[in-house]
């Protein structure tokens, strides 16, 4: 009996030191994501500008730039909420791929806006 119980509990240990490292793969992958969708829709919106007002030539560099200098500012954000909640690994796994989930969402519809 102890033994399928101590080999149960490595197992939960395991798996919950799986969701840990999957949440913070996640929280990368999702501040990777939000960078990208709010570069390109800054992208758009100068392009935009340019095109009906001829001021603000948008540059490739630019939207490379944008999404470098973003991607910390999500990451702070994501990895904030991701210590400083008490829920469990897999609560916070499941969080994470949600907002992720959102995150994609809203970066297939960028173009279309």
């Amino acid at each position: 009996m102890d033994l399928k119980g101590a080999k149960s509990k490595h197992s939960e240990e395991l798996s919950d030191s799986m969701y840990k490292h999957l949440s913070k793969l996640f929280v990368v992958l999702s501040s990777l994501l939000g960078s990208v969708t709010v570069g390109w829709f800054a992208f758009l919106i100068l392009y935009k500008c340019w095109i009906y007002f001829g001021i603000l030539q948008p540059h490739v560099d630019g939207l490379s730039l944008g999404v470098i200098l973003a991607f910390p500012i999500f990451y702070s954000i994501y990895n904030s909420k991701l210590t400083d909640s008490d829920l469990s690994p897999r609560s916070q796994f499941k969080l994470i791929s949600t907002q992720l989930f959102w995150v994609f969402f809203l970066s297939l519809l960028s173009p279309t806006i």
